[in-house]
């Protein structure tokens, strides 16, 4: 259980939040529940990858109201890409 911050507690009992690092398999925080989404693994090394291919995911999911936050100018165009 995720239980040591007002975060983990309040923000991801509604949202799921979906953390990439160094490992190839980013952790999902959910109700206080971290997993590893061994279904994300990539062995690619560019974030900007990884974070479309987390958006991508999450719309396969059902889930509507995606937000990504980035100043880099390749996922802008990566998320143009996919929205057209």
């Amino acid at each position: 259980m995720c239980t040591n911050s007002y975060f983990h507690q309040f923000y991801t009992n509604t949202h799921k939040l979906t953390v990439t690092g160094e490992g190839n398999v980013p952790t999902q925080i959910h109700k206080g529940i971290i997993i590893d989404r061994v279904d994300l693994k990539t062995t690619h090394e560019e974030a900007d990858i990884m974070i479309i291919q987390q958006m991508i995911d999450a719309v396969h999911e059902g889930h509507t109201g995606v937000a990504v936050l980035s100043d880099d100018t390749y996922v802008f165009v990566l998320l143009i890409y996919y929205h057209v």
